[in-house]
């Protein structure tokens, strides 16, 4: 009876700590879902109010040319002359800058490229990419965010560092790769992910994001890794595809 028992707790046990595990698995799963949410939210929000700013130097460039109109005809080209000056700055500003044809992904690419240029990085871009893509705009997101926030990472403290983009067809598979100098030397987890060097919930689940998103698409997470540069290769083929070509890339 006595060793009966003993087997019942340790069923018990094992269950407890079974759950246990469970739960703390789940619950750095629903943080980590959490800030990728927030961050989509962010990169909406800040593109919305990239474009309330060009309407607003639009504003202006209008308001300006008409008094320089103005100034013409009252042949005050004195006047015109000094308005005229600093439209040039403010023309660059109305500069759009368009990635590719799919209007999340410019969007998302425009939002990191301006983080990068905050902190001096080059951006050197491949993308080939129609309106209409295979793959759900959530994985898209998820992919390039995590490989462009890895990669500005890596690269923060590095000078005149240079982050290498591709997104475009090959072989009836989208590619998306992404290529950065590393100062340090990457260690990798058993599982054949990099170890993350920060802690907390979610730290570390980028790459296996993007691992299983790529599961999803019958694809592969190919990292390759040296002395001095980082490279992640992600190829999706389309769940519908049977041997034709998908209309999602344009060559």
């Amino acid at each position: 009876m006595l060793i009966f028992c003993c087997i019942l707790a340790d069923i018990a046990a094992f269950y407890i700590l079974r759950e246990m595990d469970k739960k703390a698995e789940l619950e750095a799963a629903a943080d980590f879902y959490k800030t990728q949410l927030s961050m989509q939210v962010s990169l909406y929000e800040s593109f919305s109010a990239y474009g309330e700013n060009l309407i607003e130097i639009k504003n202006v460039v209008v308001q300006t040319l008409s008094q320089v109109q103005t100034s013409l005809k009252k042949q005050s080209y004195s006047d015109a002359e000094n308005l005229l000056e600093p439209l040039a700055e403010e023309l660059e500003h109305l500069r759009t800058v368009s990635y590719c044809r799919h209007r999340i992904v410019n969007a998302l690419i425009f939002m990191k490229h301006r983080e990068m240029k905050q902190s001096s990085i080059s951006l050197v871009y491949r993308i080939h990419l129609e309106k209409d893509c295979f793959v759900e705009n959530s994985d898209l997101c998820r992919i390039l965010s995590n490989l462009l926030d890895n990669a500005i990472e890596a690269c923060r403290e590095i000078p005149d560092a240079e982050i290498r983009l591709t997104c475009m067809p090959v072989k009836q598979t989208l590619l998306i790769k992404t290529e950065n100098p590393v100062s340090d030397v990457i260690r990798f987890h058993k599982n054949g992910l990099p170890l993350s060097s920060k802690e907390g919930p979610g730290h570390g689940r980028g790459l296996a994001s993007v691992k299983e998103i790529a599961g999803k698409y019958h694809g592969t997470l190919k990292i390759e890794a040296d002395t001095d540069k980082f490279t992640v290769s992600v190829n999706l083929f389309s769940i519908r595809m049977k041997g034709g070509k998908d209309s999602c890339c344009m060559d």
